[in-house]
């Protein structure tokens, strides 16, 4: 799918089947060669996992449960270029 899909900001789930969060935005930054907005979903976020996705690139961890509504306010601010540290929206 990343062959011909290139998104700008995907949001993802950190427990993917096979694979996590952390790994599946990795490697779309890799394919991409670009530095890309990703936002991971997590049902209980640790303070570790933050930093790794961080490190990652991931600047936003949310927790689930999300309201449609926050999440679409969290990308627009990524679209619009105003989103700039990690947030967890439910905290």
């Amino acid at each position: 799918m990343l062959e011909s899909f290139a998104p700008e900001a995907p949001v993802l789930d950190f427990g993917l089947p096979g694979v996590d969060g952390l790994r599946t935005c990795d490697e779309i930054i890799r394919r991409q060669a670009r530095r890309i907005d990703c936002v991971m979903l997590k049902g209980n976020p640790t303070e570790q996992l933050v930093l790794d996705a961080r490190e990652s690139g991931i600047r936003h961890v949310v927790r689930k449960p999300i309201r449609f509504s926050e999440l679409q306010r969290l990308m627009e601010a990524l679209t619009a270029g105003i989103a700039n540290n990690a947030t967890d929206l439910n905290e």
